[in-house]
């Protein structure tokens, strides 16, 4: 999968349709707390990618994947 990137003045950040948003758009999406978040991505539960030394930035889709791995069967 090819990944494109638009150029601005904050510098390349990857589009909408990659998929990748970070931790504040994530926490919009989860009703999880940031702590909660923080001890899922250290424990592998979901994955990151982490760019530069600071900034931390989740594929929605391979979240979903990771999270849904974690769903109840349904009786």
């Amino acid at each position: 999968m090819k990944h494109q990137f638009i150029f601005n003045s904050s510098g390349a950040q990857p589009t909408a349709e990659v998929g990748f948003i970070d931790e504040k758009q994530l926490l919009t999406k989860l009703p999880i707390s940031r702590r909660t978040l923080f001890n899922w991505r250290m424990t592998g539960k979901i994955p990151c990618v982490r760019l530069g030394g600071r900034r931390i930035l989740f594929h929605w889709p391979s979240v979903e994947a990771a999270l849904l791995r974690y769903q109840y069967p349904t009786v």
